[in-house]
């Protein structure tokens, strides 16, 4: 696998955005987590075949950019939802971590800095053999430069993750506020509505919009991740829930109303 084919695949992963922590066991030797009865959300949408692993009440740690709205980013929350609040959006996502914290028996953690901090803090921990976070999120140009200094594990390495599955389709999955201003205009009485850009000619047979390497995110599991089965199954769960319940929250209820 040619190495720019390697920096793509690995950018599916918030490995971003993944690391163990102190006594998290090596890969195989996981065992059930104690709350294997948690109750999966129904979804109609087959989902991936990923039994319970007991990530031993540890905190699972993602670092991103600050979400308000300062450094290059727009306003948004990628992972953390700290409480319901009546919002859907918010809620979706508040729903969907806490039904991976029960299953996997951890506690997701979000950590914020300004974006040339995400990369040297990532940067540091890696060099030093830290793994304090388990998965990185810089924004894709920063990433891509980690990337190249070998900073990230290869998709193939990771287990239980399955790109193949629509829920890795390259569609945002994560983010809370996805669109720069949405919330501020809940309240205009004008109808407004969103467009791709235009097809280049009658061939082409679908529509397609380009990513912003400053602005978005990319996910990248660092080498210091040592419990890549955990990491694994969390990152292809956390995806697939996403899937069927945050980005309908987002396309259907908040856009569509």
């Amino acid at each position: 696998m040619n190495r720019k084919l390697t920096f793509a695949l690995a950018m599916l992963l918030l490995a971003n955005t993944v690391a163990g922590c102190g006594t998290t066991p090596a890969v195989g030797d996981q065992t059930d987590a104690p709350n294997s009865e948690t109750t999966p959300i129904e979804t109609g949408i087959p989902g991936p075949d990923i039994a319970a692993i007991d990530g031993g009440g540890r905190d699972f740690t993602f670092i991103g950019r600050l979400a308000d709205g300062s450094d290059f980013c727009f306003p948004n929350h990628e992972i953390l939802a700290e409480e319901q609040t009546g919002d859907t959006m918010n809620d979706a996502v508040y729903k969907r971590n806490l039904f991976i914290e029960e299953k996997y028996n951890i506690n997701i953690v979000a950590l914020e800095e300004a974006r040339f901090d995400v990369r040297t803090k990532a940067r540091n921990a890696i060099k030093a053999g830290d793994n304090t976070y388990d998965v990185i999120m810089a924004n894709t140009e920063l990433a891509f430069s980690m990337q190249l200094e070998g900073a990230f594990y290869n998709v193939d390495e990771i287990p239980q993750v399955d790109i193949s599955k629509p829920w890795w389709q390259g569609r945002v999955l994560f983010w809370v506020k996805v669109m720069y201003g949405i919330y501020q205009i809940r309240e205009m009485v004008s109808d407004f509505g969103i467009i791709p850009p235009p097809k280049y000619d009658e061939k082409q047979e679908s529509y397609a919009s380009y990513v912003h390497t400053g602005h978005s995110s990319s996910i990248g599991v660092p080498v210091t991740n040592d419990d890549l089965a955990l990491t694994g199954a969390i990152l292809e769960d956390m995806a697939y829930q996403s899937y069927v319940n945050v980005r309908p929250a987002f396309y259907d209820i908040t856009l569509k109303g």
